[in-house]
């Protein structure tokens, strides 16, 4: 990704961040007729946003890196019929 200043301020030298890829994982099973059991992980490995300078003031974009880290989750849902 470029930073979007280099354009604003052509000639100027400004960084750019590199790839990052997150993995997530998630299974759902029906335990009985109706109830539905789904657990999930997000961010497996934990890894840890990119630092740069965005125009947030964070040292790096929360709208498009994941900035909490990993997170487990459970859902269990009923259908009756």
């Amino acid at each position: 990704m470029d930073n979007r200043a280099s354009v604003v301020f052509p000639g100027e030298s400004f960084t750019g961040v590199p790839v990052i890829s997150y993995f997530d994982a998630n299974a759902s099973h029906e335990i009985v007729r109706g109830l539905t059991l789904r657990i999930g992980v997000n961010n497996i490995f934990d890894k840890k946003p990119p630092q740069y300078s965005p125009n947030v003031q964070s040292g790096t974009d929360p709208s498009t890196y994941d900035v909490i880290g990993r997170r487990i989750f459970a859902q269990a849902v009923y259908r009756y019929q």
